[in-house]
């Protein structure tokens, strides 16, 4: 609902309210992640679509489609994906007024930013480093009724992008995230294939390790999804501490008194588990299994002036607003 009156607030009240929208918090945003298929080319020729009108943007698209690059979220088949990113709002808002435009640009002068370029759209968009950026891998989305027959025919996603040789421009961005996240389903896959190997954990560790804080694994079925069977899971039941969350602290990880975490996003919030046997998991279980390996393969390769910064694997659940 509109409010009409918005301009007769004082001034110090309106920006306020234009910071509070367009800075929440910790938010998330989040990117489709590009790479050479043996399916084809059809999402990197979707993410150029706007540039192949001459020689030079059909040059650009194949460069690109040899590698691994960032695009912004994209639908699924024929339904539309609703993108939370906070960064269309930060975005809009620009637009609306030169009180929002100006709020912006304070925000962002006050903090360091990471710089995101999407190739295929030539946009550039800048989000905070201390923000979520999350990588989407799976060319098309998971979906609950395909996804255990498309991975008894084809390796989880990320050994692909880890085989290709990635763009200069997502090597910076991951470089200057301190928060990444990804989702847990594409962390692993069934039948032929099974989970990632040590070889595949330590490489993608590799390739996020500088400077991270946190790397984040986000279950978008808990509390929502019928067909996982999860939908009566309750955000108060995840929040109590249980054996495998604490078994996932290491003896690097002291934050056993920390409040869960909470990252914002437009019409949802991603909310700390801890109490991960709610989730489904169990000790042997490939998401669980695959957090305790890259927890530890990141703390132990940060060094130098890295070392000690990364504070753990942390799971979040999505809440609808």
């Amino acid at each position: 609902m509109a409010f009409k009156h918005f301009g007769n607030l004082p001034l110090e009240l309106q920006m306020k309210i234009w910071q509070t929208y367009t800075h929440p918090g910790p938010a998330m945003h989040i990117f489709d992640v590009c790479f050479p298929s043996w399916k084809g080319d059809e999402r990197a020729e979707r993410a150029f679509e706007t540039q192949r009108k001459d020689k030079a943007g059909e040059a650009k698209l194949n460069n690109y489609k040899k590698m691994v690059f960032l695009d912004r979220l994209e639908n699924v088949r024929s339904k539309a994906a609703f993108d939370p990113s906070v960064y269309h709002a930060t975005a809009t808002s620009r637009l609306i007024s030169r009180l929002a435009e100006q709020t912006v640009r304070e925000i962002e002068a006050r903090q360091a930013m990471n710089e995101i370029h999407l190739p295929g759209r030539a946009q550039k968009v800048s989000i905070p480093a201390s923000d979520v950026l999350m990588l989407r891998f799976r060319e098309e989305p998971s979906d609950h009724n395909d996804l255990a027959t498309e991975t008894l025919l084809v390796p989880p996603p990320i050994k692909d992008i880890l085989e290709n040789q990635w763009s200069p421009e997502i090597a910076t961005a991951l470089q200057n995230a301190k928060k990444v996240a990804i989702d847990v389903s594409e962390t692993w896959a069934t039948g032929l294939y099974g989970e990632l190997g040590l070889e595949e954990v330590a490489f993608l560790a590799c390739t996020i390790q500088k400077g991270l804080e946190v790397l984040y694994l986000v279950d978008e079925c808990t509390g929502r999804c019928k067909q996982c069977g999860r939908q009566n899971v309750k955000m108060s039941e995840i929040r109590t501490p249980d054996a495998l969350w604490k078994g996932l602290r290491t003896k690097n990880t002291d934050d056993q008194e920390r409040p869960g975490d909470i990252v914002h996003a437009v019409s949802r919030r991603y909310v700390e588990a801890r109490n991960l046997s709610a989730l489904g998991w169990e000790e042997e279980h490939p998401s669980y299994i695959f957090a305790c390996l890259i927890d530890t393969a990141i703390k132990s390769q940060q060094e130098g002036e890295d070392r000690g910064k990364f504070q753990g694997v942390r799971v979040l659940v999505v809440e609808d607003e």
